[in-house]
């Protein structure tokens, strides 16, 4: 049998470690170096005793008796000096009195604004009685402390460390990303398919709603009943050749890419990815396949179409602002038309940068590309799920700065309603 063998770690990890304080690591250094005092001594000893025994014997002289208490003591010093410079791994609880399961009844009303960005208790436990039931053994602790968990590590960007501060748990820090990462996989591998392209939100009754909001706040833009964009969520630079599939803009940042649609209500009905940092728009609208799939839902001569900008393909169902010509006849009514285009299009960049309400505000973990390690985290995951939870969100408070915009014409879903969806199998796609 193999003998079982003692991790050690230099000393300065020990001076380094964040988990502890001053005093708790002047202790455990002042252990060591008692042990290794102890070590030292036990050494010359045993060594002196051993060369009495052969004087004793009269196998030795004192030249070679002087001799072995010299070698004794530079063997006692290196053996001293081994264990001064690593120690055995210790276990540290990063918070004092932790336990094992977050105790909701200890976090008071303030705490859930200002660590999680929920309104209070209530909010969060509806939210957490809404997500779809996950596989058995998918996450090692309840839904419930794995939900708070994402919502802490991500609502700002806050170390591993300091999230299981801030819930006061007996975890490591690699059993917290270890909980959300398994949940982040499990909720996504559920709603994916569903958040890609929600059929429900895409009906003839839903679109001719979402066109007459639309044109409520500016009458010429009869029949735009949702708008298109795109979205890069910037990463940590990838190692080895994914550097270069990855690199967007001149600035050499590096990104994944996501097509949203936005409805005038400020829910996001088609969020889909990833796709690498210099895929064109166009590319991404293909491979959805969007203009397929409206075709089936909408009459022919349906009115409604998609608002996009310049990077979409002009076509039926999509439509951008147009580049007018100089010296067209139609030149200044064009460009007001553009002008109401752009206004109207405003509202789809608040679905994810609006200060307090956009998906990267809420959670501006995933702001940080620094955390953001493609190779390491589930990132893709950890933004599918950010963006259901924002649209609970708006389904909870029934209220959003778009529908604002559009003077909330557009009638927002309920939780459970927008919900009922996810607990079902998503249907199969119709043929083409």
């Amino acid at each position: 049998m193999a003998r079982p063998r003692t991790r050690r770690i230099p000393r300065r990890r020990v001076e380094r470690d964040v988990r502890l304080t001053t005093s708790q690591k002047c202790a455990i250094i002042r252990e060591i170096e008692r042990n290794g005092n102890v070590l030292y001594l036990a050494t010359i000893d045993l060594v002196v005793d051993y060369l009495s025994h052969l004087e004793n014997l009269g196998q030795i002289n004192e030249e070679g008796i002087r001799e072995g208490l010299i070698m004794a003591s530079e063997l006692a010093r290196g053996l001293q000096a081994e264990l001064w410079s690593l120690y055995p791994h210790y276990k540290s609880a990063i918070c004092a009195g932790g336990t094992p399961h977050v105790v909701f009844d200890l976090l008071d009303d303030a705490w859930w604004p200002r660590v999680c960005g929920l309104a209070d208790r209530a909010q969060f436990e509806r939210i957490a009685a809404s997500l779809p039931a996950l596989p058995d053994n998918a996450v090692p602790v309840p839904v419930r402390d794995a939900l708070v968990a994402f919502l802490t590590l991500f609502h700002r960007p806050l170390r591993l460390v300091d999230a299981v501060r801030e819930l006061n748990l007996s975890w490591t820090s690699q059993k917290l990303s270890k909980v959300v990462n398994t949940f982040v996989l499990a909720l996504t591998a559920l709603v994916q398919e569903r958040m890609n392209f929600d059929e429900r939100y895409f009906q003839p009754s839903w679109a001719k709603q979402g066109a007459a909001a639309v044109a409520t706040r500016h009458p010429p833009t009869a029949g735009i009943c949702a708008f298109i964009d795109r979205t890069d969520h910037h990463i940590a630079r990838p190692a080895g050749e994914a550097q270069r599939w990855f690199c967007v803009g001149k600035d050499k940042a590096h990104a994944l890419r996501y097509q949203a649609v936005l409805a005038p209500n400020g829910i996001i009905i088609s969020f889909y990815g990833p796709f690498r940092g210099p895929t064109q728009d166009a590319v991404m609208l293909a491979s959805l396949g969007l203009e397929g799939r409206l075709g089936q839902l909408w009459p022919e001569r349906a009115p409604w179409c998609i608002l996009g900008d310049q990077a979409h393909p002009e076509s039926k169902r999509i439509v951008r602002p147009a580049q007018t010509r100089r010296g067209a006849n139609n030149e200044q009514e064009a460009v007001a038309h553009d002008q109401q285009l752009d206004s109207v299009r405003v509202a789809v960049d608040w679905c994810f940068g609006a200060p307090g309400t956009g998906v990267f505000s809420r959670f501006e973990g995933l702001a940080n590309p620094r955390a953001m390690r493609m190779q390491m985290r589930p990132v893709t995951g950890y933004l599918y799920v950010a963006v259901l939870l924002s649209n609970m969100i708006v389904c909870d408070e029934q209220s959003s700065p778009v529908a604002k915009y559009f003077y909330e014409r557009l009638t927002i879903p309920t939780l459970s309603d927008y919900m009922a969806a996810f607990h079902t199998p998503t249907p199969e796609p119709r043929p083409s």
